[in-house]
């Protein structure tokens, strides 16, 4: 009898950790199986693995290697849930037959990118023109162009250590699925996405993902935290102006640019972007596609009405903003986003200098060589002989220049009589 009661007892204890060791089986699996398909890009490492019943795995201390960036993108940790342990445990069994479980969050917390490595050289120096989204936050902010990885660790950015969430969970009371997306970047601001997706009789499989029945209402807040308030700050020292200095123009060239793109905001909405910069908080836009059939209808729209056809609605520190002042060009908007303006949009900015062209080399008069004496040039003879170098003017009644070209040993200077060259360049 009470060897029975003992069984009685064990049994449980027996069940959970079975299932949890099972579970702790797929997860080093799974990463493991990730390890060796990832393995040709990065060298991927992990540390303990964490399990839960109630349907919830954690991996900590992930770390991303790249060898053809040299640089490593650590992780503090994966948190991947599922509505309960059995749909966890099914789910790469599910995920190969392309089904979903009915709800899903996967965590990825504590994502760290030190701003000296090759990574944040990468994505924030990228050898693209700035766009459209560059330009207009930059102006009145100086020179800079673009805000790359010199001018964030000016503003005080070291690090970036961001947070994300995917979720979803599928509500068969309503046949539909709730979907949830949040961004945190540490010391720069958080984003928020919610939505619905309606007249979905059952979970659908991932390759119907990209056909979805029927968007609901849409919800993006946006929450700064100390972004605004840093890039104010640098930018005013760049326009070497005061902060409010800055924001008066920085707004000013912002109407003009995009009117030059064809949008007109009118004083309410101008002056909600100003409030933006003066007490940066919290942003709140929704609108609503439920009455929305055919994505194709949108683009038969025109934008103003548009707007209120899906009852748009925003707010900027919790205080509604009115859109009715907004008018929009249509031809004149989809030219600019599409790139295809013939003209450059410009604003004049007396505290930017103008890019200087490209340095290249010139041709120069023969006559006037000696005025570009250490400059690189390219002096070709009567003879047929190249020279490219440094250019020398020497003291020598024979010849008046040289060409000094690096060596391993240092320099070595070729003499050119003034009339046995053919032609000069010079690089300027």
């Amino acid at each position: 009898m009470k060897k029975v009661f003992i069984a009685v007892l064990l049994i449980p204890i027996l069940v959970v950790g079975g299932l949890k060791g099972a579970l702790w089986y797929f997860t080093k699996s799974a990463m493991d199986d990730l390890k060796k398909n990832v393995a040709a890009f990065v060298d991927l490492r992990y540390g303990g693995i964490e399990t839960s019943l109630q349907g919830s795995v954690i991996v900590n201390n992930v770390a991303l290697y790249s060898s053809l960036i040299d640089d490593t993108v650590k992780i503090n940790s994966l948190k991947l849930k599922t509505n309960d342990l059995l749909s966890l445990l099914t789910l790469q069994s599910k995920l190969n037959k392309n089904q979903l479980p009915d709800s899903m969050l996967i965590h990825i917390q504590g994502v760290e990118m030190d701003m000296g490595g090759n990574i944040a050289e990468t994505f924030l120096n990228p050898e693209t023109p700035p766009n459209v989204a560059d330009q207009i936050s930059t102006l009145a902010c100086g020179n800079t162009n673009r805000f790359d990885v010199k001018a964030m660790q000016n503003m005080g950015y070291q690090s970036m250590l961001a947070d994300f969430i995917i979720q979803y969970q599928y509500d068969e009371s309503r046949s539909a699925i709730n979907l949830t997306l949040i961004e945190n970047l540490d010391r720069l601001f958080s984003m928020k996405v919610t939505t619905s997706i309606g007249n979905i009789n059952r979970i659908p499989s991932i390759n119907s993902l990209t056909n979805m029945p029927r968007l609901g209402k849409v919800n993006i807040s946006y929450d700064d935290d100390s972004v605004t308030s840093r890039k104010v700050k640098y930018c005013a020292k760049q326009n070497a102006s005061t902060e409010t200095e800055y924001i008066e123009k920085h707004v000013r060239l912002f109407d003009q640019f995009i009117q030059q793109m064809g949008i007109g905001l009118g004083p309410e909405l101008l002056g909600a972007y100003k409030e933006t910069l003066l007490k940066p908080g919290s942003i709140d836009l929704s609108f609503d596609l439920s009455g929305i059939e055919d994505f194709n209808e949108l683009t038969q729209i025109p934008i103003a009405d548009l707007i209120h056809n899906i009852s748009t609605e925003l707010n900027v520190n919790n205080k509604p903003v009115k859109l009715h002042g907004l008018k929009i060009n249509q031809d004149k908007f989809m030219q600019a986003a599409l790139g295809q303006r013939s003209q450059k949009i410009e604003v004049e900015d007396p505290n930017v200098e103008p890019e200087k062209p490209p340095k290249t080399f010139h041709p120069v008069k023969i006559s006037k060589l000696a005025q570009y004496k250490n400059y690189q040039v390219i002096i070709k003879t009567r003879k047929g002989k190249t020279y490219q170098g440094r250019l020398e003017v020497t003291d020598s009644h024979r010849y008046k220049y040289a060409v000094a070209t690096r060596t391993r040993g240092g320099e070595i200077s070729y003499h050119v009589a003034e009339e046995d060259i053919k032609s000069a360049q010079a690089y300027y």
